[in-house]
């Protein structure tokens, strides 16, 4: 079974697929670090565990979305390893 032949459209949507990766990691690594802080600065009335959910949540979707950018670019990676191996 032969790899298919990547053309320039390839390239171009991988460039795509690298940019949405980078602004998905400084996503989460903005929202990681959102949630770290006030976890540490957590002073309320509330189970820490609820606070820690609401606040939290949105690191948890970013993580999510960077490893959906993750798949797109090892897909194209064991492409070009495919085609590389013929």
């Amino acid at each position: 079974m032969g790899a298919e032949v990547l053309t320039n459209l390839d390239f171009i949507r991988f460039e795509e697929d690298l940019e949405d990766w980078h602004t998905k990691a400084l996503n989460y690594l903005q929202s990681s670090s959102d949630c770290f802080d006030s976890m540490i600065s957590y002073e309320g009335s509330e189970e820490l565990d609820d606070y820690v959910e609401s606040t939290c949540a949105p690191m948890m979707r970013d993580l999510d979305e960077y490893y959906d950018a993750v798949a797109d670019i090892e897909k194209f990676s064991e492409r070009v390893r495919l085609e590389r191996a013929e």
